[in-house]
């Protein structure tokens, strides 16, 4: 069995080719191996890779990442309006 890791308050890059196409506010990731995402939670990283075609009732869909930055250890909880 694996744990599913879902990437939560998702900010697409300005150079980003995708251009906000298809945004969902959480994705969930494959193409980097678990045991490597676990030392990420709670963390603030940045990931390169694909998006997945997104079906209407899937809430994460899948990105197919190809690399992993973290860039803070710690991740800024989202604005609260």
């Amino acid at each position: 069995m694996t744990e599913d890791y879902i990437l939560t308050n998702v900010k697409m890059s300005s150079t980003s080719k995708t251009q906000a196409i298809g945004l969902s506010s959480m994705y969930e990731i494959d193409g980097i191996p678990g045991a490597e995402l676990k030392k990420h939670i709670n963390h603030e990283v940045e990931l390169t890779g694909t998006i997945a075609d997104r079906k209407a009732d899937d809430p994460a869909p899948d990105f197919h990442a190809v690399t992993m930055k973290m860039v803070a250890a710690s991740c800024l909880a989202p604005d609260k309006p």
